[in-house]
């Protein structure tokens, strides 16, 4: 079941991996600065950040195949209107908005779903099997955004983005995902202080390791094809830098069950911290396409095991029947950096250039390194009543 289900799902993951290359790009081609290219990427985020709660909610309430199907084809739309409409950098803004309301729908669901056919014993497995699909969509997604934009432009790309989303969109209403029996939504969910799920002490350090990791990963897929394409790279160039990122995942990602067992999860955070602190820093001192793919590669190592360790202790962590609420607050909270880092980043680029940007990411993880030795084993957290 678990293969089908990230299968599918992985084609709304490759317009969304597609998304982020050819909207840098698109922009740039419109002579966006740093500040509007800050604003069209935090645009995409702040949906998600309001009401990434809400969504999860709902997929504790009603399961998960109306959000699923409403997520994939609002992406599709969003993806078409820069299509129809060209050459404004308000529309791309607009685009991003509606894609991110579209994209967090998929990403808590998803989220919920693999955790809700899981057992304790497997989950973990299986929340490495959707980082794998989501990695593949990584790999996938830039060389198509890439390669499009070179041979058929930028408009015709994104028709094409848009058609993967609503194949995503008509495949799970033709019944290929097999979904959970009904009973979940049927739960009964406790009423109880939404706050105590916020300031929890082991969620809150889950949510803030989260939040960093997912930060780094979003300005990195964002301003790295500014970078490059400064350096006067191609836009297929880009896609093939970005997509030995998403390489990289997917191989650290298989192996990802055997480094859990091997080593606890704050040696794992801290050894993703240090390695995405050095390629940051490393980034923007070279404009050899041949080390700038080995950068990218080791930052994916880096950075690929992160994010399905710290959805397995977030859901390990969650009271019964709140697990989508409790994904939701961890995406809100995540969202919520990645709305205000890119215009504060945007600031800083218009002033002193791009160097700064990924040199400043890359210090505040090598700091944040005296923290995360310090996290606790999901083990260790204590459920909330």
């Amino acid at each position: 079941m678990i293969y089908k289900i990230v299968g599918i799902l992985m084609l709304i993951h490759i317009s969304y991996r597609a998304n982020s290359l050819l909207i840098s790009l698109y922009a740039l081609s419109l002579e966006a600065n740093a500040f509007q290219l800050g604003m069209i990427i935090s645009a995409g985020s702040l949906f998600p950040m309001l009401f990434a709660v809400w969504v999860g909610r709902l997929s504790d309430k009603y399961g998960y195949k109306i959000q699923l199907v409403f997520g994939a084809f609002l992406g599709g739309i969003s993806l078409f209107i820069p299509f129809l409409f060209q050459g404004n950098i308000i529309i791309l803004i607009i685009t991003q908005v509606l894609f991110g309301i579209a994209y967090i729908f998929v990403l808590v669901t998803t989220q919920n779903l693999v955790g809700h056919i899981s057992t304790k014993e497997n989950r973990l497995k299986n929340f490495s099997t959707n980082g794998l699909s989501i990695s593949l969509a990584g790999f996938i997604g830039p060389i198509i955004a890439g390669i499009g934009i070179d041979l058929i432009s930028y408009r015709p790309t994104f028709i094409v983005l848009s058609l993967i989303c609503f194949v995503c969109g008509v495949l799970i209403i033709g019944n290929k995902i097999p979904f959970p029996e009904a009973e979940i939504r049927q739960a009964v969910v406790k009423e109880s202080n939404r706050f105590e799920l916020l300031t929890h002490p082991g969620l809150q350090k889950i949510y803030l390791i989260s939040a960093i990791v997912l930060t780094g990963i979003g300005l990195y897929e964002f301003y790295f094809p500014i970078y490059a394409e400064f350096i006067k790279f191609s836009a297929t160039s880009i896609g093939l830098i970005i997509s030995v990122n998403s390489i990289a995942y997917y191989i650290v990602r298989l192996f990802m069950p055997i480094i859990s067992r091997r080593y606890s999860e704050s040696v794992i955070i801290s050894s993703c911290f240090l390695i995405a602190g050095l390629c940051f820093v490393l980034i923007p001192v070279t404009n050899n396409f041949i080390l700038l793919m080995l950068i990218s590669f080791c930052l994916g190592l880096g950075m690929g095991c992160a994010q399905p360790l710290t959805i397995n202790m977030v859901y390990n962590s969650s009271p019964a029947g709140r697990t989508g609420e409790v994904l939701g607050i961890r995406i809100s909270i995540n969202k919520g950096v990645q709305f205000v880092v890119p215009i504060l980043f945007g600031l800083i680029g218009t002033k002193m250039g791009f160097t700064p940007i990924f040199a400043s990411l890359g210090i505040l993880f090598l700091l944040l390194l005296f923290y995360t030795r310090k996290v606790d084993t999901a083990e260790e957290y204590s459920k909330i009543s």
